[in-house]
């Protein structure tokens, strides 16, 4: 029998007999071998008891005993390798190595000097290197990498130093540098590779900012393979998540002056993350940042990001160019990203992403800045949407390229720039202006939607699409300046076509266009819905199908002697109007010279009751004015109120959807100002009919909204000093650290703390305001709970911001409702009211690849058609109605008129799709339907009589 003792310092893997082992077959004079195969877990040499084999050989009669020590090397190392032992104090080290080979077998303490000068360094995977508070490590000219596996990485202790220079080399650590508060990094002329992290500062213990002091000059992040993770390793994706890693930290990344000190971020998740940061990134590189599936920030696959998180600090994020060719993000997701965080953007090229730049949650009162820059995106330039609190957002002097994917669906669903709010009784202005921007197969250059004021002018867009795409796109904003554009598309000739020059949407309160200028585009001007202050002067239309468009539901107001130039050629019409109502004809009037010519008066369609020929006006001429240096005053007319106070304007198609879209812009009208009404009865009988109906709750309740939105003097004010006093300390705390003054920056880091403090307690005083006008905003919109569709879809999207400011912007309330917010978002504008675009920018916030086909969901509805080709009476009177509505599970539709014969009754969805269908005997004139298998949504509700669509309403299924 064979005793086998393995050595205490061996890890058994395999062995090819069972000991111990009997044998009863041995012969003697022979050699028999046993093979064990595993490791040894400790290095040593003989005489060592725990690298010692023993062996016993039993016979009947006498015992024999042997023993072999193994002298064991760590891997990685040969006979001339410096091996540091784990806990080893640097106290017990020289304070340089020069050319060394060095194995570090297990924790390192530095807690004085210590220097690697050349040399190169193997790591155990039980390995890390702690710098303590006494300590300076410094690796010049080295290399450090883990052996066969990963290792933990460096620890810089508050107060302990660490340089990497020379061209050093950091490789294969799980957290590379973890740097604590007041500890001090410099990285000049340094590789980082194959990390799971690689430079990481941890959130700060407590109030206020982390002290640390990092300079990251020409340092390369990059990936190429992982080695296998050390034991005990926490999970982590295929590549590494993140370059450097910052949490409430004050300073900049990158610097230098030579065009060989760049810092360059390749093959990453995600390239510099700021969390409760003031950060200003700049002469920094980032190529090939695209995220790993492993993770789900929201920020993933961003170059740089800044983000409030969790923290309490304020957040900033400037990103400067790399002044030699101002390259700074290739080839990756997204460029630049921020949460809550101000943003500054100058001069930096964005190439070949996804998504160049994307902002939310602005700070309260903030400026927020993209100019200058070059972008080449195949889905978003610059996405602004939902930052209400803000005070300006600026896309300025960009060149922006959209090189959208070929096909239909989300491919379309591509922006140059997108700036939109969930309302626009929000305080934040937006402008986008001097941009040039050039769209291959995409939906908007320019989007603004839901807005307080949107000013848009001096840019220059090409449109290279024959299909679905618009250059600048406005809707439901209480302020529009479009002036002094140029787009131009690919449209020479033909019957077919969806592009547009310039749109102006549903429920633009007032919209100001001069001098304009649309080329070859399918229609040069595009309006839709109630647009009732529009000023429409000086524009420019050539080549087009028809130079002017109105559908079924525009108006656009009286515009006299405007001085509009009608070039063409037109396919068509110079101008269309699909009104054949003369009182809403009359609502778009254009009063025209006709001893000017042809260039000023168009072939029109209707040709009577919609451009009239006055000679006694004055002619605008843009060549005479000033207004492309200076903004036009807006235009009332009182004439288009009285119309909707009478009743007398409404479109044929969607007459209550329309009479009550115009009757809630005439409430508001008149509500916010009563000098308005009160001698006027049309007026006064007009307000007290709508005394306790939707429209006057609905009042309430954006006016309530608009009042959370606002800033108080006093506020403004104290917030405006101190965040003036943070940008001046913050900008003097790098210039300090360079001229050596670290405890002057240092006590800068700490007054920045104290004055956000400051910021944030006066902020938890205004959110007892907001809370308090939420509040009441939510008892209104609880009145509303009958109404025509644009009536309850304001309530519905009203009740969802409400809840989702209550929650301070929490993401997952959107995510949990995105169904049926989706089912507002989907509805044709023109029908579904301001709503359907405030929904638009909730969805956007969690998924900003939805392609809303207006054209096609809208054209069903018949708002560009004539006339309702597809209805028939059979006696006036007769008609259906649908309880309740907005629906749950059940409705009741009952028949008003006499019918005979069988009737069937179609749910058809808002894409045309018949969802449910349903048959009754016509004489019993009441049928009780169940609609719970229908998804959220607006449905359009056909009776057939004997065959034949007779009857049509609509319902709302909201649950």
């Amino acid at each position: 029998m064979i005793h086998e003792q393995l050595p205490p310092a061996f890890t058994l893997v395999s062995s090819s007999v069972s000991f111990p082992y009997t044998n009863i077959n041995f012969p003697a004079d022979t050699c028999l071998n046993y093979t064990v195969t595993g490791f040894y877990t400790a290095a040593g040499s003989c005489p060592d008891s725990a690298l010692t084999n023993r062996a016993t050989l039993q016979t009947a009669t006498v015992n024999y005993a042997d023993s072999v020590c193994v002298n064991v090397t760590y891997p990685c190392t040969d006979s001339a390798t410096f091996i540091i032992p784990p806990n080893t104090h640097s106290t017990t080290l020289a304070y340089r190595y020069d050319e060394l080979n060095i194995y570090i077998a297990g924790t390192l303490y530095v807690d004085d000097t210590l220097k690697f000068m050349r040399c190169t360094v193997y790591v155990d995977e039980k390995a890390q290197i702690i710098v303590l508070d006494s300590g300076y490590f410094d690796i010049d000219s080295s290399t450090v990498m883990g052996c066969n596996t990963l290792w933990r990485g460096i620890t810089v202790r508050d107060l302990g130093s660490l340089k990497v220079q020379e061209g050093s080399t950091v490789a294969d650590a799980d957290t590379t540098i973890l740097a604590h508060d007041k500890a001090k990094v410099n990285i000049h002329n340094a590789y980082f590779r194959n990390f799971v992290l690689g430079v990481y500062i941890p959130p700060k213990v407590g109030a206020y900012y982390n002290g640390t002091t990092l300079s990251v000059v020409q340092a390369t992040f990059e990936f190429t393979a992982f080695k296998p993770n050390y034991t005990g390793q926490n999970a982590h994706g295929s590549k590494s998540q993140c370059g450097i890693l910052l949490n409430d930290w004050i300073g900049t990344i990158g610097g230098g002056t030579q065009i060989f000190e760049l810092n360059y971020f390749n093959n990453l998740h995600t390239g510099v993350v700021g969390i409760g940061s003031i950060l200003t990134v700049k002469r920094s590189y980032f190529k090939n940042i695209y995220y790993d599936t492993f993770y789900n920030e929201p920020y993933r696959g961003a170059a740089i990001t800044n983000v409030k998180g969790n923290s309490q600090n304020a957040a900033s994020l400037k990103v400067m160019p790399e002044v030699w060719n101002y390259i700074t993000v290739d080839s990756s997701y997204r460029g630049i990203y921020t949460d809550r965080s101000v943003l500054d953007v100058n001069y930096v090229h964005l190439l070949n992403v996804r998504t160049g730049v994307e902002q939310m949650n602005a700070p309260t009162l903030s400026t927020n800045t993209v100019s200058n820059c070059i972008i080449t995106a195949s889905h978003i330039g610059i996405k602004m949407v939902g930052n209400p609190f803000a005070r300006f957002m600026y896309a300025t002097n960009n060149d922006i390229t959209i090189n959208g994917i070929s096909g239909t669906g989300f491919g379309l669903a591509n922006y140059g720039i997108w700036m939109s709010e969930g309302n626009s009784a929000t305080f934040v202005r937006y402008t986008a202006s001097n941009n040039n921007i050039t769209l291959n197969n995409a939906l908007h250059a320019i989007y603004a939607g839901a807005l307080n004021t949107a000013k848009i002018k001096y840019n220059v867009i090409k449109l290279n699409s024959v299909a679905n795409s618009n250059g600048i796109s406005v809707a439901a904003n209480q302020n529009s300046t479009i002036s002094c554009n140029t787009v131009t598309g690919t449209y020479s000739s033909g019957i077919t076509g969806s592009t547009s020059g310039i749109s102006a949407g549903n429920m633009n309160n007032k919209v100001t266009m001069y001098c304009n200028t649309v080329d070859s585009t399918y229609r040069g001007f595009n309006f839709g819905g109630a647009n009732p202050n529009t000023v429409f002067r000086g524009n420019e239309m050539n080549n087009h199908f028809n130079g002017l468009f109105l559908n079924s539901t525009a108006t656009m107001g009286t515009q006299p002697h405007h001085g509009n130039e009608w070039f063409g050629p037109f396919g068509s019409f110079g101008a269309i109007n699909l009104n054949i109502n003369f009182v809403a004809l009359a609502a778009s009037e254009f009063k025209v010279d006709s001893t000017l010519g042809t260039i000023y008066n168009p072939i029109v369609n209707p040709s009577n009751g919609w451009f009239t020929n006055d000679t006694t006006g004055n002619t605008f001429y843009c060549s005479y004015s000033t207004v492309c240096s200076s903004l036009p005053p807006a235009l009332t007319n009182d004439e288009y109120n009285a119309m909707i106070a009478n009743g007398t304007l409404e479109s044929e198609e969607y007459i209550d959807e329309s009479r009550a879209m115009a009757v809630e812009y005439l409430y508001r009208e008149l509500a916010d100002d009563s000098t308005l009404w009160v001698n006027d009865s049309t007026y006064i009988q007009f307000m007290l009919e709508n005394q306790g109906e939707p429209v006057a709750y609905l009042y309430n309740a954006e006016e309530y909204m608009r009042a959370a939105y606002q800033h108080d003097s006093a506020f403004m004010s104290l917030a405006d000093s101190c965040n003036l006093q943070i940008t001046l300390f913050t900008d003097s705390i790098e210039e300090l650290y360079d001229l050596g003054w670290g405890e002057q920056a240092e006590q800068l880091i700490y007054t920045i703390g104290i004055l956000n403090q400051t910021i944030n307690n006066l902020n938890i005083v205004r959110e007892a305001t907001l809370n308090d006008h939420l509040n009441e905003a939510e008892l209104q919109n609880e009145y509303v709970v009958n109404g025509e569709l644009p009536a309850t879809n304001t309530a519905y999207i009203n009740e969802i911001e409400i809840e989702y400011l209550e929650r301070g912007n929490d993401i997952q309330f959107l995510i949990d409702n995105y169904s049926s917010i989706l089912a507002v978002a989907q509805q044709c504008p023109f029908a579904g009211g301001a709503a359907v675009e405030r929904a638009r920018s909730f969805i956007a916030l969690v998924n900003d690849s939805v392609y809303y086909d207006d054209l096609n969901i809208c054209l069903q509805s018949g708002i560009y058609r004539f006339s309702k080709h597809d209805s028939l009476n059979i006696k006036d009177g007769n008609s259906i109605t649908v309880k309740p509505n907005p629906a749950n599970d059940k409705v009741e539709i009952k028949l008003i008129g006499k019918f005979e014969g069988l009737c069937k009754t179609e749910f058809i969805n808002a894409f045309g799709q018949t969802s449910l269908v349903e048959e009754m005997n016509c004489s019993e004139t009441l049928k009780s339907i169940n609609v719970s298998s229908l998804q959220q949504g607006i449905y359009i509700i056909k009776v057939y009589i004997n065959n034949q669509i007779s009857l049509i309403n609509k319902v709302a299924i909201i649950r």
